[in-house]
C-alpha cells in the first residue's frame, strides 16, 4: 500500500522538469498601488506610503538615488479625532522609525517620529519627529520601483517512512498568501514541483490541509495544531490519497543541502 501511494510516477501530474533552486531569493515585480503620501526629508531623501488588496496595513518605500526601495512593515494604525485622521506606517528595523500621515485638517501633511508613541495629532510629536515636505505623484516620475528581496521560508519540511521528502516553501517577506505556497514532493535525488490546488488553514492555531495531485488522485497533505498543557504544538502529519494514509515525520532542513529540485518555471 504504501508502495503504491509514493510512487513517483507522474503520470497525468501536473509537475516540474525545470532544474532550480525554490530556496533562492526571487524578488517579484512590483507597482504602486493607491498612494497615501509622498514625503521629502532635509535630506532630500523621499517617503512613500501606499495600499493595496493585499497589503491593508500599507507599504512604505525609501527613495536610495533613483530608486524606491520598499521597506518591511511591521504594522500600521490609524486614529480619528476631530476629523483629523493620522495613518501610522511602522517601518522594520533597529530602532523604531514610523511613517505618520495626516489627513482631514486644512492640507496633509506627514512626518518621521523614532519613538513609539501613539499621537492624535502631528502636532502632539516631540521634539525628535521631522516634518516632511509633502510632494504630489509627480515627484515619482523616473523613480525604478524595489520590491522586497524575496526571501523564502519553510512552512513545512517532512519525511515519509521511505525518505520521501515532502517540502513547502512560500514568501518570507509577503504577507501570508496561500496562493503563494509551492509544494515539492519525491526523494532527495529529485524534488518534484507539484501544482498546488488549495491551502484550507483553520482558526484552531493553524491546522492546514494542502491538496495537490500525486499520481493521477487527489493527494491531501495534512498538518493539524493540537493544543495541548496551555501551548499549541504540532500534531502528527500524514500524507491522504484517497483510503490510503502515510505518516510525515519532521525533519532537519540539511536534508535538503545535496537535494535536485525541479520546478513548474
Amino acid at each position: 500500500m504504501t508502495a503504491l501511494l509514493l510512487a513517483i510516477g507522474c503520470q497525468g501530474d501536473d509537475v516540474g522538469d525545470t532544474p532550480c533552486d525554490p530556496l533562492a531569493a526571487r524578488p517579484e515585480p512590483i507597482v504602486l498601488g493607491e498612494i497615501l503620501g509622498i514625503g521629502r526629508d532635509a535630506e532630500g531623501t523621499l517617503y512613500v506610503a501606499d495600499e493595496t488588496a493585499s497589503a491593508s496595513d500599507g507599504r512604505v518605500f525609501i527613495s536610495e538615488g533613483d530608486v524606491l526601495v520598499r521597506r518591511p512593515v511591521a504594522g500600521g494604525g490609524s486614529s480619528n479625532e476631530s476629523g483629523v485622521s493620522v495613518r501610522t506606517l511602522t517601518i522594520e528595523g533597529p530602532e523604531p522609525l514610523r511613517l505618520l500621515i495626516e489627513t482631514g485638517s486644512s492640507e496633509k501633511r506627514m512626518a518621521l517620529s523614532r519613538t513609539e508613541e501613539r499621537v492624535q495629532s502631528i502636532d502632539d510629536l516631540g521634539s525628535d519627529a521631522e516634518l516632511l515636505e509633502v510632494l504630489d505623484e509627480e515627484a515619482l516620475e523616473g523613480l525604478e520601483l524595489r520590491n522586497l528581496p524575496g526571501d523564502v521560508e519553510i512552512e513545512y519540511l517532512v519525511e515519509t517512512e521511505r525518505g520521501e521528502l515532502l517540502l513547502v516553501v512560500r514568501p518570507a517577506d509577503e504577507e501570508l498568501d496561500y496562493d503563494d505556497f509551492r509544494l515539492f514532493f519525491g526523494p532527495p535525488e529529485r524534488l518534484l514541483e507539484r501544482e498546488v490546488e488549495t491551502v484550507r488553514r483553520q482558526r484552531d492555531g493553524g491546522t492546514t490541509n494542502i491538496l495537490f495531485q500525486l499520481n493521477g488522485d487527489e493527494a491531501d497533505a495534512f498538518f493539524p495544531i493540537l493544543f495541548s498543557d496551555g501551548a499549541f504544538e504540532p500534531g502528527p502529519a500524514t500524507l491522504e490519497v484517497d483510503d490510503r494514509s502515510v505518516a510525515l515525520m519532521p525533519v532537519e532542513r540539511n536534508v535538503l543541502d545535496e537535494a535536485e529540485f525541479l520546478c513548474l518555471d
